[in-house]
């Protein structure tokens, strides 16, 4: 899981992972239109360098990047209309919300 972590951080931001600590793994529930999804994700604190950044290629060995880059968002603009369940759940993480390990369900998820 490491190996990938390092790989897709660089991929996806340009940035290399110096080191990694502080595994943790959270899951929320999306029901869409008609299904529920289980998303279970994987949290590590990182270290990188901001100094140093590669550049993010279009194409990757047979695949296109899904990654435009990355932005630097503040936490308290981060809400159910611009983000992600994943990105939902490190703010509550972040935020210190006692309940960040209670079940999580989205009803009528919409993907933006």
């Amino acid at each position: 899981m490491t190996e990938t972590l390092v790989r897709e951080f660089q991929e996806e931001t340009g940035y290399h992972i110096k080191g990694y600590r502080d595994c943790r793994a959270y899951d929320v529930f999306v029901e869409e239109s008609n299904r529920t999804v289980h998303h279970i994700m994987v949290f590590y604190n990182i270290d990188i360098n901001l100094e140093q950044q590669d550049t993010i290629l279009e194409k990757l060995e047979e695949e296109l990047n899904d990654s435009s880059g990355i932005y630097w968002i503040d936490l308290e603009e981060l809400d159910i209309k611009n983000s992600s369940p994943l990105i939902l759940k490190l703010k509550q993480e972040l935020s210190n919300d006692k309940d960040v390990l209670e079940k999580v369900v989205y009803k009528n998820w919409e993907i933006l």
